[in-house]
């Protein structure tokens, strides 16, 4: 169990595993990998990291991200303020009318770089898929915008989660 272990800026957990771990408080600034580093993999003996049945619902998940990890093996905080999500590309794509609505050309960019990057590491890193939240869609929106979008980010179609 990770109970307020002050878990942060540990972006090379490149031969950790974590398996039903427990995570309690604020987990900031990580990247969780499942797969070793290419020049570790002999070392290790392993191709990939065991990364299943962990438990963040008790967690604060500030700046987190999972490359190649199976999202749907973990257990996530959920609404109101996370979701995990399928089809994110797709997503993006759908709530750009939205984005294009609002009257002030900084926000506009400012959401269209945040949907951008969502979708571009969901892609790479965990087939589509991604935890989101209000904050991932755009940290320098005013709170209402990142609100709007979230709420119609999450809408577009079935999310994974089923919350």
């Amino acid at each position: 169990m990770f109970d307020r272990s002050r878990l942060r800026e540990q972006t090379a957990t490149f031969e950790a595993e974590f398996v039903d771990c427990v995570f309690l408080g604020r987990v900031r600034n990580m990247n969780f990998w499942g797969r070793p580093a290419d020049r570790d993999q002999a070392v290790l003996g392993r191709g990939h990291n065991d990364f299943t049945g962990n438990d963040f619902t008790a967690a604060e998940l500030d700046d987190v991200s999972f490359r190649h990890i199976d999202l749907r093996a973990q257990r996530f905080p959920g609404l109101p303020g996370y979701a995990l999500l399928d089809r994110i590309a797709e997503r993006a794509s759908s709530v750009l009318p939205l984005v294009d609505s609002w009257p002030d050309e900084k926000h506009r960019q400012e959401a269209r770089s945040a949907l951008e990057f969502l979708a571009d590491t969901a892609r790479a890193w965990t087939d589509d898929q991604a935890l989101v939240s209000p904050a991932s869609l755009g940290r320098k929106l005013p709170p209402a915008l990142r609100e709007e979008l979230f709420d119609a980010f999450r809408r577009t179609s079935s999310d994974t989660s089923g919350g």
